[in-house]
This record gives C-alpha cells, sequence and structure tokens, in this order.
C-alpha cells in the first residue's frame, strides 16, 4: 500500500489498483464533425454524404510522465492496415464514401508493446440523396415507364409499317388488276375492230 498525504485528504493506493502499464486503454476525448466540437461523445454518429470531415481526439492515462506513448489507427470499411501516427493523438478524415466505418485505435507504452485495451468507434456516412433508396425506387419506376413507353412506340411503329407495306401491296395489286382489265379491253375491241374493218 502506498499512502499520499495533503493538508485536507488521505489518498491510499494498492499496488492492485494500478494499471499495469501495458493495459494501458484509449479514451476518447472529443469529436469534431463538420467543423462543430463534441466533448459528450454519443455512441455513434451519422455524417452527411458531402459535409463528411471528422476528426478523433483521443488518448491514453500514464503514469510516468517520462514515458512516450506512440499510437496506431486503423479505419475499418476504409483501410483495414494499421497506420501509426507516434505520439500524434488526433486523426482526421474527409470525404469518405457512403457506408458503415469503424476507427479503431491502440497504444503502445515504452516497452514497444501494444495494448489490447483497444479504443473502437462506429460512425456511419449517409448515401446522398440521389443514390438514397426512395430515390433508387423512382429511379427504377421512371426506368420502367420509359421502356413501356419505349416497347410501346416500337410496336407502333411496327404496325404501322406493316400497314403501309399492306397498303403499297394491295395498290400494286389494285393497279396491276386494272391494267389487265384495260389490256382484256382493249383486245377485245381490238379483236371487234378487225372483222368490222374488213366489212368495211
Amino acid at each position: 500500500h502506498v499512502m499520499l498525504g495533503s493538508r485536507t485528504h488521505i489518498a491510499l493506493f494498492k499496488s492492485a489498483d494500478v494499471i499495469p502499464e501495458n493495459d494501458l486503454q484509449v479514451k476518447l476525448d472529443g469529436l469534431v464533425v463538420n467543423g462543430e466540437t463534441i466533448v459528450d461523445v454519443p455512441e455513434t454518429v451519422e455524417l452527411e454524404h458531402d459535409g463528411n470531415v471528422i476528426s478523433f481526439y483521443y488518448s491514453a492515462m500514464q503514469y510516468d510522465p517520462a514515458m512516450k506513448l506512440s499510437y496506431r489507427y486503423r479505419l475499418e470499411g476504409y483501410d483495414d492496415s494499421w497506420i501509426n501516427v507516434g505520439t500524434a493523438m488526433r486523426t482526421n478524415f474527409a470525404g469518405l464514401k457512403r457506408g458503415k466505418y469503424k476507427f479503431v485505435v491502440s497504444v503502445r507504452n515504452s516497452t514497444g508493446k501494444w495494448s489490447e485495451n483497444e479504443l473502437e468507434y462506429s460512425f456511419r456516412v449517409k448515401p446522398s440523396p440521389w443514390l438514397s433508396w426512395p430515390a433508387l425506387l423512382v429511379y427504377i419506376i421512371i426506368s420502367i415507364i420509359l421502356l413501356a413507353v419505349l416497347l410501346n412506340l416500337v410496336l407502333r411503329l411496327r404496325a404501322n409499317s406493316q400497314q403501309l407495306q399492306q397498303a403499297e401491296y394491295e395498290k400494286l395489286l389494285n393497279d396491276s388488276l386494272a391494267k389487265e382489265k384495260t389490256d382484256f379491253f382493249t383486245n377485245i375491241s381490238h379483236e371487234y375492230r378487225t372483222p368490222l374493218s374488213l366489212i368495211y
């Protein structure tokens, strides 16, 4: 046991209460979302598609001021590999695409061992309004309507083309019949004229 005293208080520490150096835990101190500082960090954050700038501030408690802690992070859903940032206790992200992300931070003590107590914070970037489910549903409905109109137009053009071909065929047939009638009557009248011209 360690006992410390001041003018008004006495503090008693048990060795079991002191966190070992290799069990350091990273705490999330604050968030800055699109320039707005959030000190009381909610369980999760939803970012808009066009204003998705987020900064994480984090730290780990250390009892030895001479001990230098170093940090690493990864953003699951974007890049699962660890990025070492040294003693920096802030990480920024901007321009993330829609989806779910998990920000993970780990701390390394002076002996070089990474703590198993990682900070994890999940957040989501909303899709743009023109890529949301209602917008996609409207696009599908408009596409179906346009496809139906186009199909109707093609069927009408095909029917008109067939009617035009039928009309041309009937006209050719009528012209051919009319020519044959004319030729027939011309030949008959010629046959009648020939004997009459002999009589005269």
